[in-house]
């Protein structure tokens, strides 16, 4: 009776653990902020930050470049959600591996007037942020992914915008 019991048990404890994946244990994310920013440019394109939570789409109305050693100070406005719809997903190409790195820098953002890209990201117990370098040769090939993303998803913030 006790070998079938700790039989049963080891059973168990075995679908509990192949059951979850990590991104299931992980908190959800409260926000992510994403942008892009470009120092030798012209017009209200050059920065754009955006902040992504629970069914709602936010813009940056400060449009500051982002410092690279701090977190970006955003004033955020809602927008409608015909602009939230389209980019609601960015979340599911967040490469939770960032999290575990100890640089906030990647590449050289922008020092080739390139551009770069600010990311925040923010759980329960997790504040980070980082800044890209739009060139994917100067960052790792697991971000190349997420860059795309957030790219596509401000050009079609921006093909709203001019409808």
């Amino acid at each position: 009776m006790n070998r079938i019991h700790n039989y049963l048990l080891s059973i168990l404890i075995l679908f509990l653990f192949f059951s979850c994946s990590d991104e299931e244990m992980a908190d959800p994310a409260e926000y992510l902020i994403f942008g892009h920013f470009y120092g030798f440019c012209l017009g209200d394109q050059c920065i754009q930050i955006y902040k992504l939570e629970s069914n709602r789409l936010f813009i940056d109305t400060n449009q500051d470049y982002p410092k690279h050693n701090e977190f970006y100070d955003a004033s955020f406005q809602e927008l409608e959600n015909n602009y939230y719809e389209p980019v609601k997903d960015l979340l599911d190409y967040f490469p939770t591996r960032i999290l575990s790195e100890s640089d906030t820098v990647f590449g050289c953002p922008d020092c080739a007037d390139g551009g770069g890209l600010y990311i925040e990201y923010k759980t329960k117990d997790i504040r980070r942020y980082w800044i890209i370098d739009q060139d994917n040769r100067q960052v790792p090939v697991y971000l190349h992914e997420f860059i795309e993303q957030v790219n596509n998803k401000i050009e079609t913030i921006n093909s709203i915008s001019n409808q």
